[in-house]
């Protein structure tokens, strides 16, 4: 019976899709992500992403200076690793709070993200994903596990959108 619940539990663990994140710089990754994004430093998102500079970095410089009017941060930040293509890849789901200006309740959200290595060798996160790239993310988003954790989240927001209204309004 023993090595029949031993092996039951061995199954179960491997059949887990997501972990939470264990490897350092991915996690750097992530939080410098959300710090430079709360600056709308561009340069540096660039950076992030392995891009180079183009006619769009004004405008997007823009768009992230007047979300940081109404956004004072980005905090409770949890990364939850898959498997991505390689060894070198990895599909994070990472959740998060907003913290708005205007209120005292975070907002609770999530993204996913595919992270690579860059011929450098640090983690970039790539945004301009192939058809096989979307394909597994595709896959995932229909785990169990990953639904999951998406239908977590937006219970939560749905909850502190409904007890605050000053929240309601600007999200």
């Amino acid at each position: 019976v023993s090595a029949d619940a031993s092996e039951e539990t061995e199954t179960s663990e491997d059949a887990s899709v997501l972990r939470s994140c264990d490897i350092p710089e991915i996690s750097m990754l992530i939080d410098s992500y959300f710090s430079l994004r709360q600056n709308a430093d561009v340069e540096g998102l660039y950076q992030l992403f392995g891009k180079s500079e183009d006619a769009y970095m004004e405008t997007l410089r823009e768009q992230l200076t007047a979300q940081a009017s109404w956004i004072q941060g980005f905090g409770g930040i949890e990364i939850w690793l898959a498997n991505g293509l390689d060894a070198d890849s990895k599909i994070c789901f990472v959740t998060y709070d907003i913290n708005f200006r205007r209120t005292d309740t975070d907002a609770p959200g999530i993204m996913y993200c595919y992270v690579e290595k860059s011929d450098g060798g640090s983690y970039i996160i790539d945004e301009q994903l192939e058809s096989d790239k979307v394909e597994l993310i595709d896959s995932l988003l229909s785990e169990p596990e990953v639904d999951e954790l998406i239908t977590e989240v937006d219970n939560e927001l749905s909850n502190v959108l409904g007890y605050d209204s000053d929240l309601a309004l600007i999200y």
